[in-house]
């Protein structure tokens, strides 16, 4: 949990100004995910392109969940309107971030079509980088327990383990970024969602206004800032005010200030947090902020709920 806290600040490259002792610490994410895959999918891809339905690796992780309008609807979706089949999707996310996804990047050389990996997948490098892990994986993961437990209580304890990451990196990755009022709508704006949105304003830490509102009297000329704008309406930020949530989320529940400034070590973001609301009221820019774990879970899961049927 904190070693992963570590390699996500350090491919952010948050950790240090030196490049090499960021290279170092990246090691942590090893225990989450591919480092050669994570740079590329999430440092790159998914922070440049965040909710970009034909841009964002994450948009298109899970083959019987679906998160967009864009995306065909299908039988297969209708399960996701119960709870339990969500989070049992998410079990499996540190299995596919681990073995899955960087054998099929490799092997065709791009993920989900959407990014493209120059030669053939990876390169050598990328195959270095994937065998050392898989081995550090191997030998400190899933070697230990059947070490010192029998077979069946060794692979047991190595599913748990796998599971329990995937739920833990899958929650604190997924209402970061999934509801009706963050995802890119049917006629492509951010902002405005052909979903009705499925949660209450809520506070940010600069003013006890639930919102910023939209449409402000002296709307300002955005196009400049564009990027940051659609940063912060793709993102949400849950249990400000929380420092048990704060600590169990390594700081990731200031996930706008996060995407607007990504290296920024997380112990920091909560210092710019009311610059951020603040100049997201000035600009007219909505700064989601949910007061409560269950209120920003629950928007996500009424959003799959929406697209299990919609149309």
């Amino acid at each position: 949990w904190l070693m992963g806290a570590m390699g996500h600040d350090a491919s952010h490259f948050a950790i240090s100004h030196e490049p090499w002792v960021n290279n170092i610490c990246m090691v942590g994410i090893a225990l989450l995910c591919s480092p050669a895959l994570w740079l590329n999918q999430h440092t790159y891809a998914h922070h440049s392109h965040t909710n970009e339905y034909d841009r964002d690796p994450d948009m298109h992780h899970f083959p019987f969940l679906r998160n967009h309008t864009r995306t065909p609807p299908h039988r297969r979706y209708k399960h996701q309107v119960y709870r339990l089949y969500v989070w049992v999707w998410y079990l499996f996310i540190s299995f596919g971030e681990c073995i899955w996804l960087p054998i099929r990047s490799m092997v065709t050389g791009t993920l989900y079509s959407l990014m493209h990996f120059p030669g053939e997948g990876l390169g050598w490098k990328g195959w270095a980088v994937t065998l050392a892990h898989w081995s550090w994986f191997f030998l400190f993961i899933i070697a230990p327990p059947f070490r010192h437990l029998s077979a069946l209580r060794a692979c047991a304890t190595v599913v748990a383990y796998l599971a329990l990451t995937g739920i833990y990196f899958g929650v604190f990755s997924q209402i970061n970024h999934l509801n009706a009022e963050s995802v890119v709508s049917d006629d492509g704006k951010k902002g405005q969602p052909s979903l009705a949105a499925s949660s209450p304003p809520a506070q940010s830490p600069a003013s006890p206004q639930t919102s910023c509102k939209k449409g402000r009297e002296q709307d300002r000329d955005m196009k400049s800032g564009e990027w940051a704008r659609n940063q912060v309406i793709a993102s949400n930020n849950f249990c400000l005010e929380s420092p048990l949530w704060t600590w169990i989320a390594n700081g990731l529940n200031y996930q706008i200030e996060h995407h607007l400034f990504p290296g920024i070590n997380h112990q920091y973001l909560h210092l710019v947090a009311p610059v951020v609301a603040e100049t997201c009221r000035e600009y007219g820019v909505p700064y989601k902020s949910f007061d409560s774990m269950s209120s920003i879970a629950g928007a996500t899961l009424a959003y799959y709920k929406e697209l299990a049927t919609k149309s």
